[in-house]
Order: structure tokens, then C-alpha cells, then sequence
């Protein structure tokens, strides 16, 4: 007859064979009892338990007009199998590029030289270029060195601007060509009036000519 110890995830403790499923790494033990002669030995056996690969999953930016494309990249395994889909260049390397049309959260399994797998996942966020050049609506030009001036600060790549403001009673206040130039919120060298402003941008950006106009509130 046969009797392991510890018990703890064992299939049985009274088999030659049981099936050791521990979550960390145990020395098990078995006597082996000869009934006839009434003797028993006991053998020691060490299960060694591997930790999982910590597998981390990442991308080099999200999607937009001016980058149709993203790399990602999965490390801590030494190989690697992505969730199928048909936005991946392939699901079997460790850094295939991914081309989504919609919001994408993607899936790859490591296996370390263990054979032990892990999981990790990253959305790619595919996004309107477009919006990436907004421009804000108020702004608050009082010193406290917060949001003090109005300008069109996320147009950088932009090779050509143009850029104007006007008050309600259509005087030019404001113009320039540089997007890192903005309104300080002063008319010939005075501070202007609270309230509503009209401004129109144009620029030739990696999304194409794109043309803003609106209102913006002067706030003091």
C-alpha cells in the first residue's frame, strides 16, 4: 500500500501515480508498506514549481491620420502568439504592427523556456486625426500663469498657419503665422475687454489643410 504526504493537491494519496497539481514548490513523501512482511519504506520526491513569465505587452502610439500604424512589442517569454486578427501584420512574432480602423484591444500569450504561458493585453485607440487640432474655447489671461494665453498650441506640425482673431466689433486684435505664437488677451498694449472673441485658424497639417473658426471667451 501506498500513503503521500502532504495531501494538499494530490488526485489521490493512496496510488502508486497520483497527479501533484501545487501551486508553489513542495517535497512530497511516500511509504511504501509491504503488507506481507509488515515492513515499509518511505522515498521523497521534490516538485518544483516554476513561476509564470511576467509578460508585458505595449505599443508605440495610438492611431490617427498623420500614424496609420503602431508597433507592438511583447517581452518576458520566447515565444509568442497574438489573438488572430486580420489588423496584425502576425500573431507568432514578439513585435508584429498593427493597422486597426476601430478601438482595438489586443491579446498575446508568452511562453517562457519552461513551457509556462502568461497573458498580457493593449488597446490601440484609434482615433478622428482630425481632432487631435482643437482649439479651446476660454481662456483666462489674469498673470496666475494658467491658461493666460490663446493660441493653438497643438498644432506644431503644422507647415503653414494662418491665425487671426477679432472682437465683436470686427477690429483685428490678434494675427499670426507661427502656431507657437498666441494671444496674451491685450489690444494695442492695453488689456482687452471681457467676453466673446471670433478666431479662424487654417493649417496645412499630416491630415491636410484643416480650417477652425469659433467663438472664444475672454475671461477676467
Amino acid at each position: 500500500m501506498y500513503l503521500w504526504s502532504p495531501a494538499d493537491h494530490l488526485s489521490s494519496t493512496s496510488i502508486i501515480n497520483p497527479i501533484a497539481n501545487p501551486d508553489i514548490s513542495t517535497l512530497y513523501s511516500v511509504t511504501v508498506t509491504d503488507t506481507t512482511c509488515n515492513l515499509d519504506t518511505t522515498f521523497k520526491v521534490f516538485v518544483d514549481v516554476k513561476p509564470l513569465p511576467s509578460i508585458i505587452a505595449q505599443k508605440s502610439n495610438d492611431i490617427n491620420c498623420a500614424k496609420k500604424s503602431s508597433q507592438l512589442t511583447a517581452t518576458g517569454g520566447i515565444q509568442y502568439t497574438w489573438d488572430a486578427s486580420p489588423s496584425l501584420s502576425s500573431t507568432s512574432i514578439a513585435n508584429p504592427i498593427a493597422t486597426p480602423t476601430a478601438n482595438t484591444i489586443y491579446t498575446v500569450t508568452g511562453t517562457d523556456n519552461n513551457g509556462c504561458s502568461n497573458k498580457d493585453t493593449v488597446a490601440i485607440l484609434v482615433k478622428n486625426g482630425v481632432t487631435a487640432y482643437g482649439v479651446y474655447n476660454s481662456f483666462t489671461p489674469n498673470g496666475d500663469g494658467l491658461n493666460d494665453c490663446f493660441g493653438i498650441k497643438h498644432w506644431g506640425d503644422a507647415s503653414s498657419i494662418y491665425f487671426i482673431i477679432y472682437n465683436r466689433w470686427g477690429e483685428k486684435v490678434f494675427q499670426t503665422t507661427n502656431p507657437n505664437d498666441c494671444w496674451d488677451g491685450k489690444y494695442k498694449g492695453v488689456p482687452a475687454e471681457a467676453g466673446n472673441y471670433v478666431f479662424y485658424v487654417k493649417g496645412f497639417t499630416p491630415c491636410g489643410w484643416i480650417e477652425r473658426k469659433g467663438n472664444v471667451m475672454l475671461i477676467r
